[in-house]
């Protein structure tokens, strides 16, 4: 047993008072002593910082109405109250209310003390601030679903876009079947639906795997030319699109095709907040340099050279509450049937994949801003974004084409469609198969799906390629990552088409990479 003396007291062994409260004090946990019914005795610093209040204005409120008004949040402090006066002891999560909104999480601990201040019971409560803990597990959490949803999602889309792309090659191969003009409109339908159907999946696979595809520089305007282009033919007219491009923007190092879904996607929402009574939209860019000072002042980015284009509406605006969650996946306003809540995710993910962020100013009933910030490089060499286009489909001269696919029905009707426009095809419904056939009758071209079973499209060139080192190949897939790309890449593959396609466009392409 250790004894104490006066030396020991002078030399600091045991603390006097106001050292006791310092240390208190000191603590980040908060520290609270209740008597049996409620009214708090004593309160460290902790608990008043975390509240905003002096610890003298703690004293003696109920512990109820001052922190844990919340319904939930009174629940869970009765069953913590109760238990610790039968048990002696209880533990628990409880969550701090201000303003009926939870802002603050704790773990806490409870000791009943039978005989505090003139040998009356009461409770002692320490708390520790899991907030951040708690935000940081959900983010791993949501990373998680994530990961898992990607995963998902590739299959998904694979099996998705197969059952689209027999509808959209029928649809084209009907028009030119029928010269009815309701059937036009039936076919218009069809295809407007399929790719509709489409973008959605993009989107999903955008969203859930990042972004990928070839990257160039060129200029945003013509992205935005087409973009408005499109919006006069198909918005209502009474919405107005107010549009103006500088000469001088400089150029970005980005995925054509992936920022025209940025923008066509933001467009679409500005239209949406218009509806039904319309209003004007208006889309500018400029060039900008961002300094250290402004950067901080965004809480985003970097300094440097930035293409900024704003895109603004005259519509109802974004509340306040839902501002913060406008960039979650999943989160919309719009009804169910009109949004499923990942264009804006979307979005923010393509800007983030090019280096760039985002920013967005609303007030409810006046409009909203958004703010695209892109790397730009004032030096570079522009490039055309847009692959060159017919005006009609070239026939063939009888060429031999391999046609690989496991999904049967696009196997036959691209087939069909080649022979039809001149070509040779012959088909196969795997890697394995498709070497067998290579081997019996050369072909001067190979059209193969990327998504196989066995053998899948970058192996089955690898070993045609072996073969026959200059044979020409078209690649189809739903989705292309960037590790496939570069394989592809190093395989002399310039031709990638993604599901669902136009058997018009499937020509073109065919016809000029003979020719190379």
């Amino acid at each position: 047993m250790i004894q104490t003396n006066d030396r020991a007291i002078h030399s600091g062994t045991i603390l006097c008072p106001d050292e006791a409260n310092y240390l208190l004090d000191a603590t980040q946990d908060a520290i609270l002593v209740i008597s049996t019914d409620r009214r708090i005795i004593y309160a460290n610093k902790g608990i008043a910082n975390m509240v905003g209040m002096r610890p003298s204005e703690l004293i003696g409120a109920d512990l109820i109405e001052l922190l844990f008004d919340h319904p939930e949040s009174t629940a869970d402090l009765l069953t913590a109250l109760d238990s610790c006066q039968k048990c002696g002891r209880w533990a628990g999560m409880l969550q701090l209310s201000q303003d009926d909104e939870v802002t603050i999480q704790f773990q806490t601990r409870w000791n009943l003390l039978s005989s505090f201040r003139d040998h009356y019971p009461a409770i002692l409560m320490v708390a520790t601030d899991t907030t951040e803990q708690r935000n940081l597990e959900s983010k791993l959490r949501r990373t998680q679903r994530l990961e898992s949803l990607g995963t998902m999602a590739t299959g998904i889309a694979h099996d998705l876009n197969n059952i689209l792309t027999p509808i959209v090659i029928c649809s084209g191969m009907l028009r030119t079947a029928t010269e009815n003009p309701q059937c036009d409109q039936y076919l218009d339908a069809i295809e407007k639906n399929a790719k509709r159907g489409a973008d959605v999946i993009k989107q999903i696979l955008t969203f859930a795997r990042g972004g990928n595809g070839k990257k160039s520089h060129f200029s945003i305007g013509i992205i935005l030319k087409e973009i408005t282009r499109m919006v006069s033919e198909t918005f209502p007219k009474s919405i107005e699109c107010d549009a103006h491009f500088s000469p001088n923007a400089w150029p970005v190092f980005g995925n054509a095709t992936q920022l025209h879904q940025v923008f066509m996607n933001l467009l679409i929402n500005a239209r949406d907040a218009m509806l039904p009574d319309g209003g004007r939209i208006k889309i500018s860019l400029q060039n900008r340099h961002l300094t250290q000072k402004d950067v901080s002042l965004m809480s985003d980015g970097c300094p440097g050279a930035y293409l900024v284009v704003d895109v603004e509406d005259s519509g109802v605006g974004i509340r306040n509450t839902d501002l913060e969650r406008i960039f979650d996946p999943f989160f919309t306003t719009k009804p169910a049937e009109h949004g499923t809540g990942l264009g804006l995710a979307t979005v923010r993910g393509i800007i983030q994949e090019h280096g760039g962020f985002i920013l967005v100013k609303s007030s409810f009933g006046h409009g909203t801003l958004f703010k695209v910030f892109l790397p730009a490089n004032p030096n570079a060499i522009i490039e055309n974004p847009y692959p060159k286009t017919y005006n009609k489909v070239r026939s063939g001269n009888g060429e031999t084409i391999l046609v690989v696919d496991d999904e049967p029905s696009i196997g036959a009707l691209v087939s069909e469609a080649l022979e039809e426009n001149g070509y040779s095809p012959i088909q196969a419904k795997d890697g394995v198969e498709a070497i067998e056939t290579y081997l019996q009758h050369k072909a001067s071209m190979v059209i193969t799906d990327l998504d196989m079973p066995q053998l899948n499209g970058v192996s089955l060139l690898r070993t045609l390629k072996k073969l026959e080192p200059g044979l020409r190949s078209i690649c189809i897939s739903g989705n292309v990552t960037d590790e496939v790309s570069e394989q592809l890449e190093k395989l002399g593959v310039r031709t990638i088409l993604s599901k669902p396609f136009q058997i018009t466009t499937l020509l073109d392409h065919v016809h000029e990479v003979l020719q190379k």
